[in-house]
């Protein structure tokens, strides 16, 4: 089962592997809020941005960022900031 909470959210025993899912870790985010930090699995740095300027609706940001994540793995390409490996690769 997945299920999603805030990286901010207190750390309960249960949550299992706590997967950082973002473009930019951000600044003052203490390692021990997440076990694995996957920045592919975040919106692409353009999708991101176009939000933060508010050039997007949220419902549009929505639709935009679940067709990035079936896409290619080669849609990280247009990534200028991070650039990662396969959207699929295994976490073992």
């Amino acid at each position: 089962m997945i299920k999603t909470k805030s990286v901010h959210s207190d750390i309960a025993p249960g949550d299992g592997l706590r997967i950082l899912a973002t473009r930019f870790r951000g600044r003052g985010l203490p390692t021990d809020r997440y076990d694995v930090w996957m920045a592919n699995l975040g919106p692409s740095e353009k999708l991101l941005k176009s939000m933060h300027a508010g050039r997007i609706a949220w419902r549009a940001f929505s639709k935009k960022y679940r067709d990035e994540m079936f896409a290619p793995a080669a849609s990280d390409a247009g990534n200028a900031t991070i650039k990662t490996t396969a959207r699929n690769s295994r976490c073992d």
